[in-house]
């Protein structure tokens, strides 16, 4: 029997037709973002990652460092001030504590009205129209 005929799932002869699966090999990358939520999600992350914009914010809502109880337990951070939220971050030992606080200004962060032009701003520059 000659192997070299028997086509084997590896072989591209045994594959359906491309539908458009992103695992699949034959599916072409563009690079380009095909759809508005696709572009705003990579501007979110690219925001996110960008020291720049978190100093910037920081800068504009926080007006002190104000000490807050480390020790106490935190399970609404809604009540927080940024500067406060701040000070659990980078004094408390409670990794539930600091995760909550980060996450409460993470979504501040994202709230907030310049950062949300930053979003649409960006992500118009990735599809290359405005949004």
């Amino acid at each position: 029997m000659n192997l070299n005929t028997i086509p084997g799932p590896g072989d591209e002869i045994t594959w359906g037709p491309v539908t458009g699966h992103p695992n699949d090999p034959r599916q072409e990358d563009d690079g380009e973002f095909h759809n508005e939520q696709t572009a705003l999600d990579a501007a979110t992350e690219d925001v996110l990652a960008t020291p720049y914009t978190w100093a910037w914010f920081l800068n504009e809502t926080v007006d002190g460092v104000n000490p807050v109880p480390t020790h106490k337990r935190f399970d609404d951070m809604t009540d927080l001030s940024n500067g406060e939220l701040l000070a659990l971050i980078m004094d408390c030992f409670d990794a539930t504590t600091v995760m909550l606080a980060r996450t409460e200004l993470r979504d501040r962060f994202l709230a907030h009205a310049d950062t949300q032009q930053s979003l649409l701003d960006r992500a118009a520059e990735l599809v290359g129209e405005p949004l």
